[in-house]
């Protein structure tokens, strides 16, 4: 394994080896006993991206829908279009419905 895509790794799934893919578990493994300073750089960096992902406190999914629902009541028909006319006229209607379904507060 190269320090390449030992970043790579530690990239897409973190600092933890119990994340990481069983095939490249052992190589990642022996790649760190060799302590090169590129690959402990990258694993440093691993570990504080995934300190500061760990701290942070996602909004339950209930006050999400909560909000989609206010945001979509909220919003009336014409608010909808209204961004897409052009020049004082509505869009066509086939591009129109093609925002419709689009739109995320349906």
């Amino acid at each position: 394994m190269t320090p390449e895509r030992f970043r790579r790794l530690t990239e897409a799934y973190g600092a933890m080896p119990e994340h990481w893919p069983l095939a490249e578990r052992a190589e990642t493994k022996a790649l760190l006993a060799q302590r090169d300073p590129a690959v402990l750089a990258a694993l440093a960096e691993a570990r504080s991206l995934d300190l500061v992902l760990s701290r942070h406190d996602a909004a339950p999914a209930a006050s999400l829908d909560s909000l989609r629902q206010r945001a979509g009541s909220r919003a009336s028909a014409s608010d909808r279009t209204a961004p897409f006319r052009r020049h004082g006229r509505r869009a066509r209607s086939d591009s129109t419905q093609s925002r419709r379904a689009c739109w995320p507060f349906r």
